[in-house]
């Protein structure tokens, strides 16, 4: 069920294509399956690729080609024509599935999809070197087979290789079946059957000769026949099922199937293997030696993804698809009577049975779970129990300890029962228990007042009026009669008892507090100004107060003061721990902190003043440059620091001006100093031609020898020229340095102005031993840029290849490089450019060769025009047998 929805899922897909066709401009990944995926193999590497490649910006297509129903090179141009149609905009990258699949669609390679990353898989070690040939099928000894690194070399290919562990798998079998004494091999008549079977031939005559083999292919018998011969076969006879895949009718449509894999099971009575992986899970197959489609898809991707980061299909390196090893199915073998001691202990079984852990499992949790919850429910229970049990000693203990705390509480205690009158008004209250300092402050017994009424009571009423009402939390003053009528104050609470009319009261003395509380609110308004001067002070400054308290290891700061430019919220206080301070600074900085911090600790400096680089957040840190100042601002008994107090101020402009400053002090210094090379390097230049001039000049004068004169005439024009061109190039480079260099921009036939440079060259050309040829081109090109420039900047590379080359050949073109560039070269065989010198030699005033005539300056000069024209320039070379000069330039239009 689960291949015929994939089946169905990439029918659907390619119906979408067919009638959509390539209207989406979105990147894909194409696959082409040489025939169809009924194949679970097929099936499955679709799957690995669309999961793990298959996104948003890329998406994954596939194509069956159905080859075998393909008989002739019209069919094959009709398939291609068909693809071409489709996918008129080429894939990011190609996945073949099958040799036959490649060699179908080479011919798209070498055109529409030239240059288009490849990857075949399952690829043999050769192929025909026809189309022809495979489409007939019959690849006998007279079909030319070349070997497939070959066939691909000129290709952006590479290949995943899917072995026929043949030799292994008949080592599994007679591991299994030890009476084996013949091999049965099941295939059909596609291309990549007749290779199988021929390696089947060949391995078994050379590596089990006694084994007899009997090959069943659906070119001579019948499927019925085929299931006649499983039938008659004994235990003794190991069979290795391929494929059977026959071409039939249904309505119009060709189509290939093989559904012999579905009833095979039931006709042979011995195991059957395969030797790549199909239908494991079900018990069709017995299994065998191979790679695992799972593990062979994953490489494919890891290939896939090697070509969309960018790398060359061709740089990939030829590999198997991964690691083979046996792969068995238990219920398979056991039903074809195997036994199970004659398993192999490495291989990997599906529908393994059982065994007892695994068959009671949930009886197994099942009990256990009763057990710890019983367990639990026990444990609450004694829990619940003990804590009762404490409960009730503490309860016994506060009722001892309650007379002992009352009496030696330093407040008037009184226990009162409230008394009201007929209309519910408080009228007085009885006295039900006073401590001791309730005696001591009215000078009276507990037993005097215990059980009496308010009014009727023998003390001072005047402090005990208070506790008529319920109200709490007032202060009141009250005199006390005796030397001085003393004055107190008191805070009255007031609290409910469980018991009705019955209330707590206590007095609290606050006399002390209350005096206290006026001496310190001059001192707290002397506070709030000193407050505020000092808020006003690191406002203005900008300044981070903070403290480190090393006991702690904690770090407490204010950036209410900073600038809200640097942090997005900011609060008053701030706390961190030592490790997330230090882990703001910067990590160059650490270690200059850290000794300056030593140094304050172990008493070597009393003051720090340090400039560091720091950030306020850990997760996106922004760094900027601090100012702090630190210093001890305690110490513990052992005098050893306990606290540290500091301040940090945000110097970031400062700094950013000082860098500002240093860079400008070394750009005048490099100015200065380039200055003064490039005149010794003018002076040098100009005075070599002025030289030869001026000398050859007075000896000209005095020559009478007419040969003479002329060869003194062209060295003195020679140096002319020369001279002209070094005031020429001076001038340009000056104009480029001074943003005047004019570019105009036009429409550029490139071919009308390459075949021109190629006319000139040639005229330019002494030795003939050298050619000059225009070589690359696309039929027509039209480019919008400057046509002197385009033309100086090839005029130097072709004059330079034409100087430096002695013999051979001086080619240069262009071409596409992809959508959006277009990439110039001038190619030649001359003396080349050591490997170590190529990007100086588009430096100013650079020869390689001191004694060729040149400025030095053209290379220089072409780099420059490059590079606003919106391109690059570089070279390839090999010294001594020449150099490839070359540049690129935007496609505006071609």
């Amino acid at each position: 069920m689960k291949r015929r929805i994939s089946a169905l899922f990439i029918f659907f897909c390619s119906c979408i294509n067919v009638f959509a066709g390539d209207t989406r401009e979105k990147d894909y990944i194409l696959i082409l399956n040489s025939i169809n995926f009924n194949e679970a193999w097929a099936n499955n590497l679709y799957q690995e690729v669309l999961a793990d490649v298959s996104s948003e910006k890329i998406e994954v297509r596939a194509e069956e080609l159905l080859i075998p129903m393909i008989k002739t090179l019209e069919e094959a141009d009709l398939k291609k024509a068909d693809l071409s149609r489709k996918y008129t905009k080429p894939p990011k990258a190609v996945v073949c599935i099958g040799d036959p699949a490649w060699l179908l669609c080479r011919s798209l390679f070498d055109r529409e999809w030239k240059d288009v990353p490849t990857v075949i898989c399952f690829s043999r070690d050769s192929m025909p070197s026809r189309l022809e040939d495979l489409l007939l099928g019959d690849l006998n000894n007279e079909v030319e087979f070349v070997p497939t690194e070959e066939m691909i070399r000129s290709y952006n290919v590479t290949i995943l290789k899917q072995p026929s562990f043949i030799k292994e798998m008949v080592e599994l079998m007679q591991g299994l079946l030890p009476g084996m004494n013949k091999v049965a091999f099941i295939s059909d008549g596609r291309y990549i059957s007749s290779m199988i079977r021929k390696e089947v031939r060949q391995v078994i005559n050379e590596s089990f000769p006694y084994l007899q083999l009997d090959l069943l292919s659906s070119q001579e018998i019948t499927t019925e026949s085929l299931l006649d011969s499983l039938m008659l076969y004994d235990e003794r006879v190991g069979v290795i099922y391929y494929s059977w895949f026959m071409g039939r009718q249904q309505g119009d449509n060709r189509y290939l199937g093989d559904n012999l894999q579905r009833i095979i099971y039931g006709f042979s009575k011995s195991p059957v293997f395969t030797l790549s992986e199909m239908d494991m899970n079900t018990g069709t197959f017995a299994g065998g030696y191979f790679i695992s489609s799972s593990e062979f898809g994953q490489t494919v991707v890891a290939a896939v993804k090697e070509i969309l980061s960018g790398k060359a299909a061709r740089d990939i390196p030829v590999q198997n698809g991964g690691e083979p090893r046996a792969y068995l199915n238990y219920h398979h073998l056991e039903h074809h009577g195997v036994k199970p001691d004659l398993f192999p202990q490495d291989a990997v079984y599906y529908q393994m049975p059982l065994d007892f852990f695994q068959r009671y499992k949930i009886y197994f949790v099942i009990a256990i779970a009763v057990i710890i919850l019983f367990g639990a429910l026990i444990l609450m229970r004694f829990h619940l129990l003990l804590q009762r049990q404490k409960q009730k000693t503490r309860e016994y203990q506060l009722l001892s300890q309650y007379r002992c705390l009352v009496d030696n509480m330093p407040v008037i205690y009184v226990r009162k029962q409230l008394l009201t009158d007929k209309e519910g008004h408080i009228s007085d209250f009885i006295f039900l228990d006073v401590n001791s300092t309730f005696e001591n402050v009215f000078k009276t017994t507990r037993e005097q007042v215990v059980g009496k009424r308010l009014s009727e009571a023998d003390v001072d009423n005047q402090l005990l009026d208070y506790m008529m009402d319920k109200e709490s939390g007032r202060l009141a003053s009250f005199v006390f009669p005796g030397e001085g009528n003393e004055t107190r104050y008191f805070d009255k609470l007031t609290f409910p008892s469980t018991e009705k009319g019955v209330w707590d009261v206590f007095f609290i003395d606050r006399t002390d507090e209350y005096f206290a509380s006026l001496a310190s609110r001059e001192h707290q308004r002397s506070l709030e100004r000193l407050n505020r001067q000092y808020a006003l002070v690191l406002d203005a400054t900008g300044l981070i107060p903070w403290t480190w308290d090393l006991r702690k290891h904690t770090v407490e700061y204010n950036i209410a003061y900073i600038s809200n430019q640097y942090i997005e919220e900011g609060s008053d206080q701030k706390i961190m721990s030592e490790a997330d301070s230090q882990s703001r600074v910067y990590p160059d900085d650490r270690e200059l902190i850290q000794k300056a911090y030593d140094d304050l600790l172990e008493g070597r400096v009393d003051v720090i003043k340090e400039e560091y680089r720091a950030s306020f957040s850990i997760k996106d840190p922004v760094y900027y440059w601090f100012e702090s100042f630190v210093i001890v601002g305690e110490r513990d008994e052992s005098g050893r620091p306990s606290m540290l107090v500091g301040g940090s101020i945000i110097i970031d402009d400062r700094k950013k001006l000082e860098m500002d400053l240093v860079k400008a002090k070394e750009q005048a210094e490099i100015s200065n100093h380039l200055k003064s090379a490039f005149l010794a390097n003018m002076s040098h230049e100009i005075r070599t031609p002025l030289n030869a001039i001026v000398g050859f000049s007075n000896v000209l004068a005095e020559t009478v020898d007419e040969e003479e004169k002329k060869e003194y005439i062209q060295i003195i024009e020679s140096n002319n020229t020369l001279l002209l061109q070094l005031i020429g190039d001076i001038l340009d480079l000056s104009k480029i340095e001074a943003g005047v260099f004019e570019f105009v921009y036009s429409k550029v036939n490139l071919n009308l102005l390459l075949v021109e440079m190629e006319q000139t060259a040639r005229l330019r050309l002494k030795n003939d031993a050298v050619s000059v040829e225009f070589t690359e081109r696309l039929p027509e090109c039209t480019i919008y840029s400057d046509a002197n420039r385009l033309m100086q900047v090839m005029n130097n590379l072709i004059t330079n290849a034409i100087k430096f080359t002695k013999k051979g050949y001086i080619r240069f073109g262009y071409r596409m490089l992809d959508d959006e560039k277009i990439y110039f070269f001038v190619s030649d065989t001359g003396c080349g450019i050591p490997a170590d010198k190529t990007r100086e030699v588009f430096g100013r005033f650079v020869k390689l060769n001191p004694f060729q005539q040149g400025t030095g300056l053209g290379l220089s000069i072409c780099e420059s025009i490059v590079v606003r024209l919106g391109g690059e320039i570089g070279v390839n070379s090999v010294e001594g047998e020449g150099s490839t000069f070359w540049f690129t330039l935007p496609k505006n239009s071609c």
